[in-house]
This record gives structure tokens, C-alpha cells and sequence, in this order.
């Protein structure tokens, strides 16, 4: 079975720059997750997502948000 890491990351003291936080908030605790998919908010700790790493997973999908100067 192909194992899934989804990563939230930014800033929650930044407005908007938390939103992968959140979103790997929301996600964990909506509870509905396959077994093969993890979900961990890592904020700008990058540290903790390399060592996380390790174990071993085949598909990593970080959720973050960019500023590109226009409207959200």
C-alpha cells in the first residue's frame, strides 16, 4: 500500500501564512483518513518534516500558502 504524508506548513502568528497549519488541523480532526495517509502540521519547522520523512513514505503533499501581492 502506497503511504501518503501530507504536510501543513506556515506561521500561524502570520494571518493567512498559517494556512497549511490549519488545513492539517481541520484534516486530522475531521478523522476520516485512509490508513495509508498521515497528516501532520509541522508550522515553519522544517526539522520535524525531515525527520518525519525517514520513516519512509512514497507520495508527500505539503499544503502551504505563497504571497503573490494580488487578493487572496
Amino acid at each position: 500500500m502506497t503511504k501518503i504524508l501530507v504536510v501543513g506548513m506556515g506561521n500561524v502568528l502570520r494571518r493567512d501564512d498559517g494556512f497549511g497549519v490549519e488545513v492539517a488541523n481541520r484534516l486530522k480532526a475531521n478523522g476520516d483518513m485512509p490508513a495509508n495517509v498521515k497528516v501532520i502540521e509541522v508550522g515553519i519547522g522544517g526539522i520535524h518534516l525531515v525527520q518525519e520523512l525517514m520513516a519512509g513514505y512514497d507520495v508527500l503533499v505539503v499544503i502551504d500558502a505563497l504571497e503573490r501581492g494580488s487578493a487572496p
